[in-house]
């Protein structure tokens, strides 16, 4: 009777994931270091497969250690860092004057000003930006017990 409710609690996973936005997910071995990371393609009761550079990735339940939902923080803040080295970089080389006699320099000049000013602003956005994201942490310890915690979790993912 276990056999066949694990069998069909993977097999309704399997189907509401294939309905849903992938996952984004990194995993961590026994030890606590990050193994792998990306969307999760499928999972049964024993392997979890990521899509990891367009290839499918397998890895055994036993292996993993923890799994958690979502990118880290620091994507957040890379994100944030570029963005606003790119925008204020934008506005303040497109408002250059070489002619003006208070505060005149290049369009080039501008773009490397601007970047300078925007990089640490757009970070403190990435790093606010945190607060939103709500990741889950999942520890599986290589037990199939707490795999199963983690397979009902991405059931109640599912969009409504």
């Amino acid at each position: 009777m276990k056999k066949l409710l694990s069998f069909c609690i993977v097999l309704l996973v399997c189907w509401e994931m294939s309905a849903q936005n992938k996952l984004f997910v990194r995993v961590y071995d026994l030890e606590g270091h990050k193994v792998n990371k990306g969307y999760i393609l499928a999972v049964n009761d024993s392997l979890l497969i990521l899509e990891k550079n367009k290839s499918p990735l397998e890895i055994r339940v036993k292996t993993i250690g923890m799994i958690k939902t979502k990118r880290s923080t620091g994507n957040n803040v890379l994100i944030g860092t570029i963005s606003g080295a790119i925008v204020m970089g934008g506005i303040v080389a497109a408002s250059a004057d070489p002619d003006n006699w208070i505060l005149d320099y290049t369009p080039a000049e501008g773009a490397i000003i601007g970047a300078f000013i925007g990089a640490p602003a757009g970070a403190a956005v990435g790093l606010m930006t945190t607060v939103f994201k709500k990741p889950k942490t999942f520890i599986i310890d290589g037990d199939l017990e707490k795999w199963k915690v983690f397979l009902e979790h991405l059931v109640e993912k599912k969009p409504k």
